[in-house]
C-alpha cells in the first residue's frame, strides 16, 4: 500500500479485536466464533508473571501450527513493553508467518517503535519474511507518550492502528487522571489529537481502546458509536459479546453499502450526460462522493462477511 510515507504493509479494515490471553488459548475457538476481524494473543497484562515463558511458549506453538484457519481473522501478538526485559524474548518466539501484527505497550518516544522496527526486519530477515511486513500498533498509555504521539506515528512505515479511547479504568484513565463519563467531554482532546496524528501519518484504519464493562453492552455501544462519530475506524475488545457491537458501529450496513453503490451508478450516469453532479436521496453528490464511495465499497469487500448484526 502507498501512503505519504512510501511503501508500508497492506493494513486491513479490523473493525473489532479481540484479546485472547495467552495462557487461555482453548478460547481461541470461541474468539474465532464470536466474528472478531482480529485476535489478540496477548502475552501482557493478562498473563501472571509466574506464566508468561508458558504463555509465549504455546502462542508460538499456535502460530506454527497455524491453527486458526487461513480464512479466518487476522492474527496479532501483545508482547510485553521493553522496560519489562521479556519484550526479546517474545518476539523471538512468535515472530512467524501468519502474523499481522505487534502491539508493543508503553511506546513513550519514536525510539520504542524504532527498536521494534529493527527487531522485526533482523527476525523476518532471518526467517525467510518479507522485510517490513509484520504492522506495529503502538500502545500509548503514558502522558509522554501522547505528548509524542505524532513522531510515534511516523516513527516507521510498519505503525498501524494507532488511537486512544477514554474508557475508565485503563492506563490511559490512570495517567491522565481524568474521570470518565458517558460524553467522554474529558478526553476529547486527547482522543481527537492522537486521531488526527494518525491520519496526518496516513494510517488508514486508526482503532480505539476496549471497553472494560464486560456485561455493560448499552454502555459499549454509547462508547463504540462516540469514537465512531469522531472518525475511528475500529475498536479493541476484551470478551466475545463486544464484537457484534464494534462490527456493526465500525463496519459498514448494508444501508451504507447501498448508498455508495447508488453514488458510484449516479455519477457515472451523470458523466455520461455531460456533468459530474447527481442527487441521490435528495442530496448533491458529485465525482468527490464517488471516489470516496468507490473506495468504501472497496474496503468493505475485504471485510469478513457480514453477520445479521452488521447488517444494520
Amino acid at each position: 500500500m502507498l501512503s505519504e510515507r512510501g511503501w508500508r504493509p497492506a493494513e486491513p479494515w479490523l473493525r473489532s479485536c479481540l484479546y485472547v490471553p495467552g495462557t487461555r488459548l482453548d478460547w481461541v475457538v470461541r474468539a474465532v466464533d464470536s466474528g472478531a476481524d482480529a485476535i489478540v494473543l496477548d502475552l501482557e497484562d493478562s498473563v501472571a508473571a509466574s506464566s508468561k515463558e508458558r504463555a509465549r511458549r504455546d502462542v508460538a506453538a499456535l502460530l506454527d501450527g497455524r491453527a486458526v484457519a487461513p480464512s479466518g481473522p487476522y492474527l496479532l501478538v501483545r508482547v510485553n513493553p521493553w522496560e519489562s526485559g521479556l519484550t526479546d524474548a517474545d518476539l523471538d518466539a512468535v515472530i512467524q508467518g501468519p502474523l499481522l501484527g505487534v502491539l508493543l505497550p508503553k511506546v513513550h518516544s519514536r525510539v520504542d517503535v524504532e527498536r521494534l522496527d529493527a527487531r522485526l526486519s533482523s527476525l523476518e530477515s532471518a526467517r525467510g519474511l518479507t522485510v517490513g511486513s509484520i504492522l506495529i500498533r503502538p500502545m500509548l498509555e503514558s502522558a509522554l507518550g501522547l505528548q509524542n504521539v505524532f513522531e510515534i506515528a511516523g516513527a516507521s512505515n510498519r505503525v498501524g492502528y494507532i488511537g486512544a479511547g477514554g474508557a475508565a479504568d485503563s492506563d490511559f484513565a490512570r495517567a491522565i487522571g481524568y474521570r470518565a463519563t458517558d460524553g467522554g467531554l474529558e478526553t476529547l482532546y486527547i482522543r481527537s489529537r492522537v486521531l488526527l496524528a494518525a491520519r496526518a501519518a496516513a494510517i488508514p484504519f486508526p482503532m480505539t481502546s476496549a471497553w472494560f464493562g464486560v456485561r455493560d453492552l448499552d454502555g459499549l455501544r454509547r462508547y463504540a458509536n462516540r469514537e465512531r462519530d469522531i472518525g475511528y475506524m475500529g475498536m479493541f475488545a476484551i470478551h466475545p459479546s463486544h464484537v457484534a457491537i464494534a462490527n456493526e458501529i465500525f463496519g459498514p450496513s448494508l444501508q451504507d453499502i447501498e448508498r455508495w453503490s447508488a453514488i458510484v451508478q449516479a455519477v457515472q450516469d451523470a458523466s455520461r450526460r455531460g456533468t459530474s453532479v447527481a442527487v441521490v436521496g435528495g442530496v448533491m453528490v458529485d465525482s468527490g462522493h464517488a471516489d470516496y464511495a468507490t473506495m468504501m465499497l472497496t474496503l468493505a469487500a475485504r471485510l469478513r462477511p457480514l453477520a445479521p448484526a452488521d447488517q444494520g
